[in-house]
């Protein structure tokens, strides 16, 4: 009888070093886990960082070019002006000439 209150102690022993072990890989995997999680959202963070850098990059390129093309327009159209002021100057100024002396 004593010999099998020994075994049965020892079994437990056992089966305690067998849970202490088991807690102890749980532990160690769910160190893992969370270190394999923060790896990856700096990853992303990362990558998300060089999208938004580059997006950046392309809005700013592309305010760029329509200010350019708006200088453009408006240059464009004071040459415009300029031509039709510079050709008709004389008339413009006899028209407004005229309306200012009808009143």
């Amino acid at each position: 009888m004593n010999e099998v209150i020994t075994k049965l102690y020892e079994m437990e022993e056992t089966a305690g070093r067998i849970l202490a072990d088991a807690q102890r890989y749980k532990e160690r995997l769910t160190e893992q886990k969370e270190l394999e999680q923060r790896a990856m959202e700096k990853e992303l963070e990362r990558e998300l960082s060089m999208r938004l850098e580059e997006e950046e990059k392309r809005l700013r390129r592309e305010a760029e070019e329509k200010i350019r093309q708006l200088e453009l327009g408006h240059n464009l159209q004071m040459q415009e002006l300029d031509k039709m002021y510079d050709g008709h100057f004389k008339e413009l100024s006899e028209e407004i000439f005229q309306r200012i002396t009808e009143v």
